[in-house]
C-alpha cells in the first residue's frame, strides 16, 4: 500500500500519521471491538512498532487518516495527475 511500509519504520516517521495507528488495550488486545467488512477485527497488530493499524476492509488496505491535511493533499495530487492524462 501507498507509503504503508514507510510508515511502519518507526513511530516518528513523517508518514506515520498517513494511517490510523493505535496502541492496544492493557491486556494487549485490539484498541476496540470494531469489525472488518470482510470479517474479523478491523485492527492488525504490527510487531515492529507494537501498535495496531486500522483496516476496515483488507489488511492490505490500511485506512488513511483523512484528518491529516497531507493525506488529502497527496490524494488530490494523485487524482489531478490522472485527470490530466
Amino acid at each position: 500500500m501507498w507509503r504503508k511500509l514507510e510508515s511502519r519504520k518507526s513511530v516518528d516517521n513523517p508518514y506515520r500519521d498517513f494511517y490510523i495507528w493505535r496502541k492496544g488495550r492493557e491486556d494487549g488486545s485490539e484498541p476496540n471491538n470494531w469489525g472488518s467488512c470482510f470479517s474479523g477485527s478491523a485492527w492488525k497488530y504490527d510487531p515492529q512498532t507494537d501498535m495496531y493499524f486500522l483496516h476496515l476492509f483488507s489488511t492490505k488496505q490500511p485506512d488513511f487518516n483523512w484528518d491529516n491535511p497531507q493525506v488529502r493533499e497527496h490524494v488530490y495530487d494523485m487524482m489531478n495527475w490522472w485527470c490530466e492524462k
